[in-house]
């Protein structure tokens, strides 16, 4: 056997550019929080213990202590057809994101939070026998959990401010098939890729109160570096085709940062804009290192992800109907850092209208929220740097929020 001819680099183009977006900024989650995600416009108006992520310099304006706990569950359906009229649809799972937040506050005027969240986090799965098989993975999945304390500080009525830490850990697993080089006849190859890392951030706010209508707010978050170090696998049949390597690579989260800004039209009534430049830019390529098996994969030092800076835009609306209940909704616009040339079947992200309704119930201390979004987007390749990702990409997702937070 020739181990040279296990993989090609068609083959391996997108071996580990495979993790489909949830939310189309690149590989960020949803965010936490159902009437977060509902009114869009959340630097400015959230109010309880999810501040922790989306805007430190709110956790101080709530007096009291705050608990904040949900699941957001996200579904991707993606359909490929290639320049031959194959087409094949992805078989993902839904996906469970939990979050969770607690706040209190040490004086009048400094408040201590920390909030558990997987702010990044996609997966993508396809027929092993579709129109792909040996040309991406058929299985690939990133996982994180970020724990981020945070103090927020009032400085006077009007001005408050906040900072944190952002202790980030990611786990990444990636399946491919390949092409057994004693013949069609013999079973394929599987190749398994799997690596953990983590790296440290910051996070950071500000909110002024314009007057007692209207709020401006602003927040940073930085990105991340991680170095994932794991195994290489290859097995035929259940048994193993080459010796076990290392694998390492590294994966690039640009940082973020939000202006928002809300004004309360009525009593009842809230209006929120938020804008959003995500530093996408910084993934520009993916290192490759498979250890001792090196040789065995014909890959460049990395594969060009060159992706691009993004703009986002999300405003929404807030009407309490009665004491108990309100509604939520809005309209938010995406755009896709990915460009064409570097697209794959197992990375689609399409620039995109996203659309938010949801409710919120609150007795006593005690509140819940739901919220349910909805895009549907497409995309045509034609210049991809492998010509077999050339084709029309069709994106249908639907997010569902769920949270329960208690006030007291």
């Amino acid at each position: 056997m020739n181990k040279k001819q296990i993989i090609t680099l068609t083959t391996l183009a997108g071996l580990l550019a495979s993790l489909n977006p949830l939310f189309a900024n690149g590989f960020r989650n949803p965010p936490e929080g159902a009437a977060n995600l509902a009114i869009g416009g959340k630097a400015a108006t959230v109010d309880d213990a999810s501040a922790t992520t989306h805007n430190p310099a709110n956790l101080v304006l709530n007096e009291g202590k705050s608990y904040v706990a949900g699941v957001t569950m996200a579904k991707n359906e993606v359909e490929f057809t290639n320049t031959l009229g194959q087409t094949t649809e992805s078989d993902s799972d839904v996906a469970f994101l939990p979050y969770a937040f607690v706040s209190t506050p040490i004086n009048e005027n400094l408040s201590f939070g920390i909030g558990l969240t997987v702010p990044f986090g996609q997966g993508a799965e396809w027929p092993r026998n579709g129109a792909l098989k040996f040309v991406a993975p058929y299985f690939a999945e990133m996982f994180t959990l970020n724990a981020n304390p945070v103090l927020s500080y009032k400085v006077n009525d009007r001005l408050s401010v906040g900072v944190g830490v952002n202790a980030l850990y990611s786990e990444l697993e990636i399946k491919q098939e390949l092409p057994n080089p004693g013949g069609a006849a013999l079973p394929p190859l599987d190749a398994k890729l799997d690596g953990d890392g983590d790296d440290i951030g910051f996070n950071a706010g500000i909110t002024f109160k314009v007057d007692d209508r209207q709020t401006l707010a602003a927040t940073f978050r930085s990105g991340h570096k991680v170095e994932y170090e794991g195994d290489t696998r290859v097995t035929v049949a259940g048994m193993p085709a080459l010796a076990p390597s290392s694998f390492k690579s590294e994966i690039e989260f640009g940082a973020k940062a939000t202006v928002g800004y809300a004004i309360d039209v009525s009593e009842d009534l809230t209006l929120a804009l938020d804008v959003d430049w995500i530093e996408s830019s910084v993934y520009e390529n993916l290192p490759l290192d498979f250890g001792a098996n090196n040789g065995v994969f014909p890959f460049p030092p990395a594969i060009p992800q060159n992706w691009d800076d993004t703009w986002s835009y999300e405003l929404g609306a807030r009407y309490q109907l009665n004491d108990a209940w309100n509604i939520s909704g809005g309209l938010s616009y995406l755009e896709s850092p990915v460009p064409s040339a570097t697209i794959a079947p197992t990375l689609v992200t399409n620039d995109k209208v996203i659309y938010r309704l949801g409710t919120g119930f609150a007795k006593g201390a005690h509140s819940l929220d739901v919220t349910y979004a909805f895009s549907e987007s497409d995309r045509s390749v034609s210049n991809n740097l492998n010509p077999a990702y050339n084709g029309e990409y069709d994106l249908v997702q639907h997010i569902v929020s769920l949270s329960y937070a208690l006030d007291f």
